[in-house]
C-alpha cells in the first residue's frame, strides 16, 4: 500500500491510496469529494499515469513513477490509456463542433 499527500484545487491538500489487488487490478482511493463517493479524480488520475506536478513532496516523485508503472503494467492500465485516448477524441470533436458552429453562424449573418 502506498499514499501520496496530493495538490488540490486552492489550499486543498488530498491523500491518495494505492492498494495492489491480484495480479491484474489495483484499487486507487482519494478523499476528495469526487474519489469519496468512487469516481474519478485528477488525484488518481496523477498518481495512476505518474504525474508529479500534483504532489506536495516532491522527494515522493520516484515513487510514483515506479507506482505509475506497475499500474500502467497491470490489465487496468490499458483503460487508463482508453480514457486518454478518449479524452483526446472529445477534444477533436469539440473542436469540429466549435467550427461548424461559427461557419454555421458566419452564413446566418448573411
Amino acid at each position: 500500500m502506498d499514499i501520496f499527500d496530493i495538490k488540490g484545487s486552492g489550499e486543498n491538500e488530498y491523500k491518495v491510496l494505492v492498494s495492489p489487488k491480484g495480479e491484474d487490478s489495483v484499487t486507487i482511493s482519494c478523499d476528495c469529494r469526487a474519489g469519496i463517493f468512487g469516481r474519478m479524480c485528477k488525484h488518481k488520475l496523477a498518481v495512476a499515469t505518474g504525474d508529479p506536478s500534483l504532489l506536495i513532496n516532491s522527494d515522493d516523485s520516484d515513487r510514483l513513477i515506479e507506482i505509475a508503472k506497475k499500474i500502467q503494467s497491470r490489465e487496468i492500465g490499458m483503460l487508463f490509456v482508453n480514457l486518454e485516448q478518449a479524452r483526446k477524441d472529445q477534444d477533436v470533436a469539440k473542436r469540429k463542433y466549435n467550427k461548424a458552429k461559427k461557419a454555421l453562424e458566419s452564413a446566418m449573418k448573411g
